[in-house]
């Protein structure tokens, strides 16, 4: 169990998103079994949960093939990854973009990491994570889809030559026979659990050409950074500001998104010395006060937003939280 609850940035399922709203005819069904369905249309820059994003992703693998992560990735997955892949698109050259990617996991994922091992020849990516993905099948689709996203980069600074050795774990049953058709004699069969790619000098200074692309690449911006004091209060924090607004954080709903129960959930959040209740109520503050001044953001859409059963209820918390109505900070 991590100390955590595992998060990642809306933007690394924007591929994932995007193949399925087109290819997959039970997409809004799938979304709703995992508890997920109000990631669609999710700002790229918000934190989702990451174990329930994951089983997801590895259903849709069973059902639509062990090759699916490079079908969703290499067509244009890097301009579809929201913030990190804007950073990595301004970076210029594509050794510059692989360093914008690491430097901006943070922000990312709280429990994913991307290290650079510079050497004589070119460098090495290793792509790490603090959670064991024990089952073989589910490290290789998550390898897999990883790879795929930074050759898709590469491509920008190559072509569709293949110029870096990507050893990951294989399929337990199909082994690398699948990917061989996108990444050839490239992939090898991992000697360690980590994922690996050997980059030469040549590719990392080679400029991103994003010429031959039919939109303009995303722009760079600033967002939260998810990876931060490690606690499971901090990241809870994250996740209900994230859902604020789209759907309604329950400690339940919480709790199954950290791979827990729901005491549990509580009882840790005890040790820390905080509750569900308290960060909740703080980041309903946050946003009612943050919002409340705005002319165009009606009383009754911020009352639905922040989960409340209706405006009544909305103006008596804001009185707890500031002494005063709403129409103080700006609404008539």
């Amino acid at each position: 169990m991590t100390r955590n609850l595992p998060l990642i940035s809306a933007g690394a399922l924007g591929p994932i998103l995007d193949w399925m709203e087109t290819n997959d005819a039970r997409s809004a069904e799938r979304l709703a079994a995992w508890d997920l369905s109000w990631i669609a249309g999710h700002p790229l820059d918000r934190p989702v949960p990451l174990l329930p994003a994951v089983s997801l992703f590895v259903e849709l693998v069973r059902a639509h093939g062990p090759d699916l992560p490079c079908r969703m990735a290499l067509a244009r997955g890097i301009f579809q990854l929201g913030p990190l892949g804007a950073r990595a698109l301004a970076a210029g050259t594509v050794g510059g973009a692989v360093r914008a990617i690491a430097t901006a996991m943070p922000r990312h994922c709280t429990n994913e990491m991307i290290t650079l091992q510079i050497t004589e020849g070119g460098f090495v990516i290793r792509d790490l994570w603090s959670l064991a993905f024990d089952d073989a099948e589910t490290a290789h689709a998550i390898q897999q889809y990883v790879a795929a996203l930074f050759v898709s980069l590469f491509r920008l600074g190559c072509g569709e030559t293949r110029p870096a050795r990507i050893s990951l774990r294989p399929h337990p049953v199909d082994g690398l026979d699948h990917i061989l058709p996108w990444f050839g004699d490239s992939a090898l069969r991992a000697t360690q659990d980590t994922l690996v790619l050997s980059v030469p000098s040549v590719l990392a200074r080679s400029p991103l050409d994003l010429t031959h692309h039919p939109t303009e690449p995303p722009h760079a911006t600033d967002w939260p950074r998810l990876r931060t004091d490690g606690t499971l209060t901090e990241s809870v924090r994250h996740l209900v500001r994230s859902m604020l607004g789209f759907d309604t954080p329950t400690v339940d709903r919480v709790a199954g998104y950290a791979g827990m129960s729901c005491r549990s959930l509580q009882r840790r959040l005890l040790d820390e010395g905080t509750s569900f209740s308290a960060i909740l109520d703080a980041a309903r503050r946050d946003l009612a006060v943050e919002r409340a001044g705005h002319a165009d953001d009606a009383l009754a859409t911020l009352s639905s937003d922040l989960g409340y059963a209706g405006q009544a209820s909305l103006s008596r918390a804001f009185r707890r939280w500031t002494g005063a109505p709403p129409s103080r900070f700006g609404r008539s």
